[in-house]
């Protein structure tokens, strides 16, 4: 998994369309016009939301590190993935 974990806007935009899709029983929104308007509440939301999508964004980071994490090979061998010099020595 190599993608970016999401930030508070877009855990808050998340929620908002999973919210309009409810309320619409349309699974086809148009996003210009959706993210039009997540945008703008997201700037009326007062900050004691915002503090709060931030908790669940920083949340969502640690579980999808845990995950990331759990699928490394650590190793000591430092020389892995590494080509070794050809000698190149030309008599002349």
């Amino acid at each position: 998994i190599c993608s970016k974990s999401p930030n508070a806007f877009f855990v808050y935009r998340k929620a908002f369309v999973d919210q309009l899709s409810n309320f619409t029983g349309k699974n086809k929104l148009k996003m210009t016009e959706v993210s039009r308007l997540v945008s703008s509440r997201w700037k009326m939301e007062s900050k004691q939301v915002k503090l709060a999508y931030e908790e669940i964004a920083k949340q969502v980071e640690q579980e999808l590190n845990n995950i990331r994490n759990k699928d490394l090979v650590y190793t000591d061998d430092f020389d892995i993935g590494r080509r070794k010099k050809k000698n190149n020595k030309r008599g002349r």
